[in-house]
């Protein structure tokens, strides 16, 4: 119907979700308070829009994006203001890892957005400071993730990566790029930045 049924507070105003692949639970990154929230949104349940676990972050990690791994296993996020990219279990729910990711430079990366492959092999990070980088990250063991590239505009990556997406067979990320108006296209397989797609001015 589109009526609204439950509001959830989180104490963040800043706040990143990803349903688990089965449909039972919400993952939520609660920025500004440094936690993830476990909400039941099975409508057949009791504990519907309730939160039934909680699980804490570090202290100014800054979770900043949800993503969740295909088997429904993993919920990874970036942490913008920790420089590093986090594993959380689904079930248990709680920190398994957590993975520093190197400062290149005087300014922080700031990590805030991701995408894990529906392969759950690789996962894209966008760091955010100056013209901006991605991070790929080896995550076919999860509870030991290593960051095996980094691209920059030098690599042929746009400027201001924004987000990504990944195709359902895992071959192929793109990248959002918002200053340079375009997608850049990564193979996954290669782990290497192969072309581009040019926008028109002001599209992304």
């Amino acid at each position: 119907t589109g009526e609204e049924v439950a509001t959830i507070p989180t104490e963040s105003t800043q706040n990143y979700t990803e349903l688990t692949p089965d449909g039972r639970f919400l993952i939520n990154a609660a920025r500004f308070t440094d936690k993830l929230y476990k909400i039941d949104v099975n409508p057949d349940t009791p504990n519907m829009s309730r939160i039934v676990e909680i699980a804490d972050h570090y202290s100014g990690s800054n979770p900043c994006d949800m993503t969740i791994s295909a088997d429904g296993k993993y919920a990874f996020t970036p942490d913008r203001l920790g420089g590093t990219v986090s594993v959380f279990s689904i079930d248990p729910f709680e920190l398994v890892a957590t993975l520093p990711l190197e400062q290149l430079g005087d300014d922080p990366l700031e990590p805030f957005m991701g995408t894990v492959s529906p392969r759950g092999d690789k996962l894209l990070v966008e760091n955010a400071r100056g013209d901006g980088s991605e991070s790929v990250i080896d995550v076919s063991n999860p509870l030991s993730p290593v960051e095996i590239a980094r691209f920059g505009q030098s690599d042929g990556l746009g400027v201001n990566p924004l987000t990504s997406e990944i195709s359902p067979d895992g071959r192929w990320g793109v990248v959002i790029c918002r200053k340079a108006n375009a997608l850049s296209i990564i193979d996954m397989d290669q782990v290497a930045i192969t072309g581009s797609v040019a926008l028109e001015d002001g599209s992304t």
